[in-house]
């Protein structure tokens, strides 16, 4: 099971044009990577079973590659920092018949908080992600996403921007704290606490609540 840390920031409607030219951070370099648009679509029973033992699945494909990923909600540290544990599994063939998937953590994991299938879509995330690489002395500290989100449940869309900041294995919290306080103090950002995740189930919970006034 990996941990996830990242911290996110609010942008404005259009975005942050001088992530694309920002090549220095203090005492970090920015190195550019290859962009990446990433379709995440997260799934539950119609009781909700997941999301009351605590956990999120998000079928993520990019790239031609799905992968599952069994997450516990995320919790916001008063520095903003979100963590959560994750487990996750390469689908050879993208499906919902959970017993088909590879033998791993996260099969065994989901049928184990789960009684009732089958899995049902709440939403889906559309991300066109630029990336950079957060580098010190040669180590890969973390990656800078600048996010264009699009939400969709049913009828429903929302769409915004934000720079998310994730560690990475050569980091400690401490990095991601150094760094995040240098967007801060330098441009201006400031943190974003909701995650996308929250943000979905919100959208959702409007369709649902739109579905039953409307029987």
């Amino acid at each position: 099971m990996g941990v996830e840390f990242e911290i996110k920031f609010r942008l404005p409607s259009g975005g942050w044009p001088l992530f694309h030219t920002l090549q220095e951070l203090g005492r970090f370099r920015l190195n550019s990577l290859s962009p990446l648009d990433v379709h995440d679509v997260y799934y539950d029973t119609a009781a909700r079973e997941l999301l009351h033992a605590g956990y999120g699945l998000r079928l993520r494909t990019s790239k031609g590659r799905t992968v599952a990923t069994l997450k516990t909600l995320a919790t916001v540290t008063a520095q903003g920092v979100h963590r959560r544990n994750e487990i996750e599994t390469l689908l050879p063939t993208p499906t919902l018949r959970v017993q088909a998937w590879p033998p791993s953590r996260a099969r065994d994991t989901l049928l184990q908080l789960i009684d009732t299938l089958p899995l049902e879509a709440l939403f889906v995330i559309e991300q066109h992600r630029e990336r950079k690489a957060v580098m010190q002395g040669g180590r890969f500290l973390a990656e800078l996403f600048h996010d264009r989100v699009v939400v969709r449940a049913g009828h429903l869309t929302e769409t915004w921007y934000e720079l998310e900041l994730e560690r990475r294995l050569d980091a400690d919290e401490e990095h991601l704290q150094e760094i995040a306080a240098l967007l801060q103090r330098e441009f201006g950002l400031h943190i974003e606490r909701r995650s996308k995740f929250h943000r979905g189930l919100r959208l959702r919970e409007q369709l649902d609540q739109t579905r039953l006034s409307s029987v």
